[in-house]
Order: C-alpha cells, then structure tokens, then sequence
C-alpha cells in the first residue's frame, strides 16, 4: 500500500513517528489500510481547516498536551487550537 500523500507535513504523523514503527496510528492512518478513513485526511481534501489536535480517528488530543510533549489519552473537545496544514 502507498503511504498517505499528506504523510510528511502532518504534524500529527511527526509527532507520533518518533514512538517508532509499531505505533497504531502511523500503521492503520497514515500506511495502512484506514487512510481514506483518516479524519485529518478527509477535512483536508474537502479543503477545510484541519485542527492541529484532530487524530485520524476523529478524537482530538488536548492542546496541552501537543505543546507539552505528552501524548496521554485522545480525547473529544469542543473548542481546539487550530493551525494551518499546507
């Protein structure tokens, strides 16, 4: 299977690929057989704005925990920190 074409400048790709090859999401998302399933991935070919917390799984990450290095548990939000994805 060909890898996401979104895959290199996806903050969140960056930021998980330094837990290593097994990581989940990397593996189903972004190499996998789940990449039309990706949330990221939708939102962007729709040409939406693509929140800088939103997992492939359509879960957000809390902001904090991008900024602080944490990874912890996704989580829904109402409100999240938005940044642009080229």
């Amino acid at each position: 299977m060909v890898d996401c074409e979104y895959l290199e400048k996806c903050p969140i790709f960056s930021r998980f690929k330094v837990e290593g090859p097994r990581n989940v999401w990397i593996e189903f998302y972004c190499k996998g057989s789940r990449q039309e399933e990706c949330a990221r991935k939708k939102l962007k070919k729709e040409g939406k704005e693509v929140p800088q917390s939103l997992l492939p799984n359509g879960t957000h990450l809390g902001f904090d925990r991008l900024t602080a290095g944490g990874l912890g548990r996704s989580r829904k939000v109402g409100r999240t920190q938005r940044a642009t994805w080229p």
